[in-house]
């Protein structure tokens, strides 16, 4: 009966295995997917505010400053463990993103993309649904200070995103299936992530989570895409702050 069971458990196992090295299985890439669903759907559905007690016993004066650059418990599940995570995989940080890269390549793009969203922002300036979306929050930028402090926040907050998205997803994905397979890897969440922005951005954000991976494929870091993708956001937040 033993011996039974353990042939049976034995060829369970082999096609297990065969079925697995068929799809090109591969524990680092599942590992990360994994922590990627975790640390974007967990903010969504559990309530983080034992975070922000915990930090209004130990000092007022830290609550305020990680409140303000949005240094909470997201930041910590989307930036802070990737990185543990990453090195425990017994990788390095570096081929993640966290480096600077092509720096000559990435400036050149950054530059080049940039200027080719210029037309957008005029476009978004005549759109009812980005205006009405757009000019709400853009009222708290009226005062230079309000402006400087709300983009550096920004930049806080994207310097977490674009770490998760075009760093630890894509190169993860990346390195065992390809390049391509890393790029499509981070464009579906990030594209359903702008689900509650208007109806233009949504679709613009397809585009621009093509350049986005393209760019930290090419470069080989995702700084030249945080850089983009904030000095974009920036724009925008100016050009309606001020209309």
């Amino acid at each position: 009966m033993k011996d039974g069971l353990k042939q049976a458990w034995s060829k369970i196992g082999a096609t297990i295995r065969r079925e697995a090295q068929g799809m090109q299985f591969s524990w680092r890439a599942t590992i990360v997917a994994s922590w990627f669903l975790f640390a974007t759907l967990l903010p969504k559905y559990q309530d983080m505010s034992w975070y922000w007690d915990g930090l209004k016993g130990i000092s007022h004066g830290l609550l305020k400053f990680c409140f303000s650059f949005d240094l909470g418990m997201v930041f910590i599940l989307q930036f802070l463990i990737p990185l543990f995570v990453i090195l425990l995989m017994g990788e390095k940080l570096r081929d993640y993103g966290l480096r600077l890269g092509r720096i000559r390549i990435g400036l050149l793009m950054f530059g080049a993309l940039y200027l080719l969203s210029v037309p957008g922002f005029f476009w978004f300036l005549h759109d009812a649904e980005m205006q009405d979306f757009y000019q709400r929050s853009a009222r708290s930028l009226r005062t230079w200070p309000g402006f400087f402090a709300s983009s550096f926040a920004l930049f806080v907050t994207m310097f977490r995103q674009e770490f998760l998205y075009r760093g630890f997803l894509l190169f993860g994905i990346k390195r065992v299936y390809g390049d391509y397979a890393g790029i499509l890897a981070q464009l579906v969440p990030y594209v359903l992530l702008h689900q509650a922005k208007p109806d233009m951005e949504l679709f613009a954000s397809f585009i621009a989570g093509l350049f986005f991976g393209y760019l930290a494929i090419r470069t080989g870091s995702f700084f030249y895409g945080l850089l983009l993708h904030w000095s974009i956001a920036v724009t925008v937040n100016l050009i309606f702050s001020l209309s």
